[in-house]
């Protein structure tokens, strides 16, 4: 099975330019991803909000998965809408299946089936630790 990998030439951070796609597999097979659709975890904020940036650029809609942060969800959904693909915030709990499967539904019921998954999101503990 092939991976999508950006091919941009100036690292994580570059902007999209003319010119600049999306390599599929390991043949390097350059691909459209105009109209797929892409579900980023951790979209909320720095490398997911990134992602969903860049496959936007690139034609693709972009459900954009949050756990706490609504409001950065639907700043990076009114940015994506901007550069005129669709964005979906959707509110995840990704130790939860249930709330997977919700999440996953409502995607599919507005944007239609996921082609490109980002796993991008995070998960802290945060407790005392003795030495």
């Amino acid at each position: 099975m092939g991976r999508f990998t950006f091919q941009d030439g100036m690292g994580a951070f570059g902007r999209a330019k003319a010119g600049v796609g999306i390599r599929w597999g390991t043949g390097g097979m350059l691909m459209s991803i105009e109209g797929k659709v892409a579900l980023v975890t951790g979209a909320s904020g720095g490398l997911g909000r990134m992602h969903g940036l860049v496959l936007a650029e690139h034609g693709a809609d972009v459900a954009l998965v949050y756990n706490r942060n609504e409001a950065k969800a639907a700043e990076v959904a009114k940015e994506i809408e901007g550069k005129g693909r669709r964005a979906l915030p959707v509110k995840m709990d990704l130790s939860d299946e249930e709330s997977i499967l919700q999440g996953v539904r409502k995607v599919e019921a507005e944007l239609g089936s996921v082609d490109i998954l980002v796993n991008n999101a995070a998960a802290g503990i945060v407790r005392a630790i003795t030495i």
